[in-house]
């Protein structure tokens, strides 16, 4: 479930990192699934609008997809029983095995979803470190727990920009790019510079007059711009650590991810780096 690019862009980099992006699927009911600019090689599979309305009509759809691709292996992203609590009952056949892909979640505020006792998971990769609560819930029905150090496929780089670009990454909505736009602004007018701000985003993004590039994968801006300004969801604070001194980050209140604890970290990180 989710409609955004995130769980599409760590769902590759995570098979491309373990060797499996040449056979693997990912189900999804995103709107981007299907881009192949985002999954390349990974064969997308996106239920029907009626299926994705409730846990029980995704389950069934989940299920039968499933069983249809004989799945050998089966990567939950995430939400251990589902974003919506669709993982209540085992999916997939005997035998499959079952692995969690773990980053920062609000494990309180998810708990509420759960409809049943998580599922034993054969392995879990931590892609960032969890909060505690969050990592002990998962130790108690992973039977291993490692970290795993994402690696993006190579992809192609975007089209240049004019010099001196000052770029807004987002995929929205349009009310954060404002944000986003506004903070940037407020940076140029406290360092007394006049840069132009470019919209980096899927469509839905654009905001307003500025120019807008539906550009993707747009980490490769990370390298072109004069300074990236973006929230701080998992991905983007991945690929923008090589780019540390151009990038400026702002964190969203988000239901169950915790852009907050995963901004502070880089704080902490930036201040030993710098003393």
């Amino acid at each position: 479930m989710g409609g955004g690019l995130g769980h599409l862009v760590r769902a590759r980099a995570v098979l491309a990192t373990l060797g499996l992006e040449g056979d693997g699927h990912v189900l999804s009911a995103s709107i981007h699934a299907r881009d192949p600019r985002i999954l390349g090689p990974l064969a997308a599979h996106v239920p029907p609008k009626e299926c994705a309305v409730t846990p029980e009509a995704l389950a069934q759809w989940l299920e039968r997809t499933l069983h249809e691709l004989a799945a050998e292996t089966v990567f939950v992203d995430v939400f251990p029983g589902g974003l919506l609590g669709e993982l209540s009952r085992p999916l997939w056949k005997p035998g499959t095995k079952l692995c969690y892909v773990g980053r920062l979640l609000r494990w309180p505020e998810y708990q509420t979803r759960l409809r049943a006792p998580l599922a034993n998971f054969d392995m879990a990769y931590l892609v960032e470190p969890l909060h505690p609560d969050h990592q002990a819930a998962m130790a108690a029905v992973c039977g291993q727990v490692e970290e795993l150090r994402l690696q993006d496929p190579p992809t192609p780089l975007p089209p240049p920009l004019p010099d001196d670009t000052w770029v807004v990454l987002h995929s929205g909505p349009r009310e954060e790019v404002a944000e986003l736009l506004a903070y940037g602004r407020d940076i140029q007018s406290s360092e007394g510079v006049d840069a132009e701000l470019r919209v980096v985003g899927p469509a839905g993004a654009e905001s307003g007059s500025h120019p807008w590039l539906p550009e993707f994968p747009a980490a490769g801006y990370f390298q072109q711009a004069t300074r990236v300004i973006t929230a701080c969801g998992f991905n983007v604070m991945r690929q923008s650590l090589g780019a540390r001194a151009r990038h400026h980050f702002m964190p969203f209140a988000r239901p169950l991810d915790d852009q907050f604890t995963r901004a502070e970290r880089r704080r902490i990180n930036e201040q030993r780096r710098t003393f």
